[in-house]
């Protein structure tokens, strides 16, 4: 179970999210409406950066969702924009970077990838 790899704890993933917080689990939710702690409400002048545990509502969906939408978000927005400024998702990202890092051979890979570019600010 990949889950349960040492490199890679789940439980470690869902500490970096607020506290109380569930993922919603379902694919068919409303997941679009609830804007709540993401980076989508701080575009729209709803919370501050401080508030963002997420890219956006659909990260909310599930665990797998979160990690992919943070990860494509990395390599397409690049170091400068807003989404490095929150710390939470900057949390995520070290962990998330960390453990693939740990998981694959990496000894070929540039020493800063696209995904990682934002972490050095």
């Amino acid at each position: 179970d990949s889950w349960s790899n040492p490199i890679f704890s789940l439980d470690k993933w869902v500490s970096f999210n607020p506290d109380n917080f569930s993922y919603v689990d379902d694919y068919n939710s409303q997941w679009s409406d609830d804007l709540e702690y993401t980076l989508t409400a701080y575009y729209n002048g709803d919370n501050s950066i401080s508030d963002v545990y997420f890219v956006d509502g659909y990260a909310k969906v599930n665990n797998r969702e979160d990690m992919a939408r943070l990860f494509e978000n990395a390599i397409i927005l690049g170091p400068f924009d807003s989404f490095f400024k929150s710390e939470h998702l900057m949390n995520k990202l070290e962990y998330l970077s960390g453990s693939i890092r740990s998981l694959y051979d990496s000894s070929d890979w540039p020493a800063v990838t696209e995904w990682e570019k934002g972490l050095s600010q």
